[in-house]
């Protein structure tokens, strides 16, 4: 929840390695607006989303996600209500071990896109990686377990390090 200039803004990131370098037309370029109250940002996305695509849970055609050393993955983090969400397509939730609000698609939608991509990198991610991809069950111990979607595909982008640990 910061503002998209900042430099832990997710948004800032994206923004700067990825399509900040393509042709997009700045109205089709939807964000969650961090630097607004939490609830308020995630109302007003969730409305965005709404007025996007037809019918109560938007499909995206592709989701890419990260995972953390915790198994977290979007902001949906271990021990956080949030992973039992079913009628909210967008929470916001205080992540007391980060003392900072968050605002996070929910799994219903992250797991009703048409693709979901994983990309991790780096040695520090080894074990997680390997906890969740061996995962036989979704586990709100590691939420990134929790990513199974229905009706789509899930791959995995990583680099050697990150792979390292995979049987």
């Amino acid at each position: 929840m910061v503002p998209p200039d900042h430099p832990d803004s997710n948004f800032g990131m994206a923004r700067g390695e990825l399509f900040g370098h393509l042709r997009i037309p700045e109205e089709n370029v939807h964000r969650i607006r961090g630097e607004q109250p939490p609830e308020q940002a995630a109302r007003e996305y969730a409305d965005d989303l709404l007025a996007l695509f037809s019918g109560s849970l938007p499909r995206f055609d592709c989701v890419m996600l990260g995972v953390g050393e915790d198994g977290h993955t979007a902001s949906l983090f271990p021990g956080t209500d949030v992973l039992k969400e079913k009628r909210k397509n967008v929470s916001a939730l205080f992540v007391p071990r980060l003392n900072t609000w968050r605002v996070t698609l929910t799994f219903p939608v992250i797991n009703n896109a048409r693709e979901i991509l994983f990309l991790a990198g780096g040695a520090r991610k080894a074990s997680i990686v390997r906890k969740v991809i061996e995962s036989a069950a979704p586990s709100s111990e590691i939420p990134a377990t929790m990513v199974r979607p229905h009706d789509g595909d899930l791959q995995w982008f990583l680099d050697a390090e990150a792979a390292s640990h995979i049987r």
